[in-house]
């Protein structure tokens, strides 16, 4: 069953105030659940817990905004969230295209949600 997961309105303030370019959270919704999209295909698909398409975060069950690495995770694909929104059919051809040709790892929307993710995620902790 798939749950809504709403962002704490301090969170959600914290995030519009210190995340440059922020998405328009009152668009974004968080929706956690046993499976994830593109759980078919082959592959250890278990090790994703989360994917972002367009305004829509999705998010492995169990998912709790608790310890360092769940806000981690929940910057990352709130920077996936904004890359949907400033090209909303440019980004998902080209991420398909870069992940051909570049893998997850150097992936620049990766390497771009890792970094800015690690950076909030320290800002918040601080």
């Amino acid at each position: 069953m798939m749950r809504e997961f709403t962002l704490p309105s301090e969170l959600a303030a914290w995030i519009k105030a210190n995340m440059k370019d922020a998405p328009d959270l009152r668009r974004v919704r968080i929706v956690c659940g046993p499976t994830i999209p593109f759980d078919w295909l082959p592959g250890n698909r278990a090790q994703y817990v989360g994917i972002t398409l367009w305004d829509r975060i999705w998010l492995r069950e169990p998912f709790e905004l608790m310890g360092q690495a769940a806000y981690e995770l929940l910057f990352h694909e709130l920077v996936h969230a904004r890359q949907f929104q400033r090209h909303p059919i440019r980004f998902p051809i080209s991420y398909l295209l870069n992940l051909r040709v570049k893998g997850y790892w150097d992936h620049p929307a990766e390497i771009e949600a890792r970094t800015i993710a690690a950076k909030l995620q320290g800002m918040y902790f601080e």
